[in-house]
């Protein structure tokens, strides 16, 4: 056993510090399409399509946890469609 571990050398290691820094390589790759986005971002848009989705501003408010109406409605979650390039709202 000792004679195989000496004819292989460092090489282990050497594959382990490779698979290291590949994996490293990926992660930063994966992460980069998300630099800079925030928790209120994606807070922001479950909010904003649950309210297009039509669920009730009680449903809304209790996910997003406000005990209470804040700022008035929850209804300035859901998008205007001409602030989109759409069509008008009928």
């Amino acid at each position: 056993m000792k004679e195989a571990g000496k004819r292989a050398g460092n090489e282990p290691a050497k594959l382990a510090e490779q698979a290291g820094r590949d994996v490293e390589e990926a992660r930063k790759h994966a992460a980069e399409p998300f630099r800079g986005l925030r928790f209120h971002d994606l807070r922001h848009q479950t909010i904003t399509e649950m309210a297009e989705a039509g669920a009730s501003d009680a449903t809304i408010m209790a996910l997003a946890g406000h005990p209470r109406r804040v700022n008035g409605r929850v209804g300035r979650f859901v998008r205007v469609p001409e602030r989109f390039g759409g069509p008008p709202a009928s």
